[in-house]
């Protein structure tokens, strides 16, 4: 196994990562709980400022 030194900024990045995929899982389910109480997915997108094509809309 190979580790790797991060410097500052590689750090932060990482974090930043991390935060954007919590978010975007947060922003989801969001969007699935508002489709489920009828909104269409064009609301639920603009409501939850997720950019998400229909068809994935509905698979999620």
């Amino acid at each position: 196994m190979v580790w790797l030194s991060l410097n500052g900024k590689e750090k932060r990045m990482r974090g930043q990562e991390e935060r954007s995929h919590e978010h975007d899982q947060e922003a989801r389910a969001c969007l699935v709980r508002l489709m489920q109480m009828g909104y269409s997915w064009q609301k639920a997108q603009a409501q939850v400022e997720l950019r998400i094509s229909r068809s994935t809309a509905y698979r999620l």
